[in-house]
């Protein structure tokens, strides 16, 4: 969380004007710590709401801070658990485009109980729902523009800035040509979309 929060002060310190988040591959991790990220960029009002096993809630706010520049997330078929609530919080809120393929679909908090021998049992022990009451639990969230890599690029595992379609489509939502470091012209913005 701390890391998150300094490079956005920074950041914002720096001019930000839009903002590329890239979300793929990226398992989720702690709920704290994403309910902390999500109160950082979005404005006022819920976050996530979790309900136990027993059918009870607890719903988790903003406040009113937030981040007011254009973002887009990048996610993928690996985008799972807390990265996925990020995105679907961030989306509700109208505060980002998503650009990749479907998410994983974890919309489960799961617990460890550690037992004397050393061993565990992993259980479910809540299920969450974004701010406006959705769950993507073995759904995931579609992308808003879905742009799947062709085969090809996979081959030797590494994708170069050329060959990464998606995060050239995020830039191009921003008005930025990725490739060549630049901004496009509106000309060129509207051709494309």
């Amino acid at each position: 969380v701390t890391q998150f929060m300094n490079a956005i002060d920074a950041l914002e310190e720096e001019g930000m004007e839009s903002l590329i988040i890239d979300l793929r591959d990226n398992p989720g991790g702690d709920y704290d710590s994403v309910v902390a990220m999500c109160d950082r960029v979005v404005p006022e009002g819920v976050i996530v709401s979790v309900e136990d096993k027993l059918g009870g809630m607890i719903t988790e706010n903003s406040d009113a801070e937030c981040l007011d520049v254009p973002i887009v997330l990048l996610v993928n078929e690996n985008t799972a658990s807390a990265a996925e609530l990020f995105t679907m919080c961030l989306r509700d809120y109208d505060m980002a485009e998503v650009v990749g393929t479907t998410t994983y679909g974890k919309g489960i908090v799961q617990s460890i109980f550690r037992l004397p021998d050393g061993s565990g049992l992993k259980f479910t022990t809540e299920k969450y729902y974004g701010p406006k009451g959705d769950s993507i639990h073995e759904t995931g969230i579609e992308p808003d523009y879905v742009i799947e890599f062709p085969e090809e690029v996979y081959e030797d595992g590494v994708i170069t800035v050329e060959e990464d379609i998606q995060l050239q489509k995020a830039g191009e939502l921003l008005g930025l040509d990725i490739v060549n470091d630049s901004y496009l012209t509106e000309d060129e913005s509207a051709d494309d979309q």
